[in-house]
């Protein structure tokens, strides 16, 4: 099948995503490659999201998203997933 927009292939903020995986949270293992969002697939155990980011000045934080909702797309570019304080499942990065 063709590719209508083969050539718009140049990856940013505005193209959509081209690939995913999911992700299981991990308190040790970074996510790669450094998605540009991920897609949350069900909150039964609760409705939290723990990232480990970038400060943006070469270190890191960890931040909780708390009352995320099945179907949520967060525009995040987390360093790791934590499975210390997630609670949502079935998460999928895209890039």
């Amino acid at each position: 099948m063709t590719n209508r927009f083969d050539h718009r292939n140049s990856q940013d903020w505005t193209t959509p995503a081209i690939s995913h995986k999911s992700i299981t949270p991990s308190d040790s293992v970074d996510v790669i490659p450094m998605p540009r969002a991920l897609r949350i697939g069900n909150v039964g155990g609760g409705a939290n999201l723990a990232l480990e980011m970038s400060d943006g000045e070469g270190g890191t934080v960890n931040i909780t998203y708390e009352g995320v909702a099945a179907g949520d797309v967060l525009q995040v570019r987390p360093i790791k997933v934590l499975s210390t304080g997630t609670t949502v499942s079935n998460i999928v990065a895209w890039w």
